[in-house]
């Protein structure tokens, strides 16, 4: 229909590092110790993090008629990571 094809994965002997960037966010509770506990979770996880943002705080987008308690500003970092 879209004229997409599946690839071919290499064998897995054959399988490169690739770049990834991650965008993590957090809204509830101890923000800043939910990021902290992502990034220790990916790098015991097997990713490598090679760089890792500033953090910002950004609002919250609520749909209307949303809760008002979802209301909660984020804490969002960017994560430059190498996975296989």
């Amino acid at each position: 229909m879209y004229g997409l094809e599946l690839a071919k994965s290499p064998p897995y002997d054959k399988v490169r590092d690739m770049e990834t960037y991650l965008s993590l966010g957090s809204n509830l509770g101890g923000r800043m110790s939910n990021l902290r506990s992502a990034l220790i979770a990916l790098s015991t996880g097997g990713v490598r993090i090679k760089k890792v943002s500033p953090v910002v705080e950004s609002p919250a987008l609520l749909l209307r008629g949303a809760d008002p308690t979802w209301n909660t500003p984020f804490l969002n970092l960017v994560v430059l990571a190498d996975t296989s």
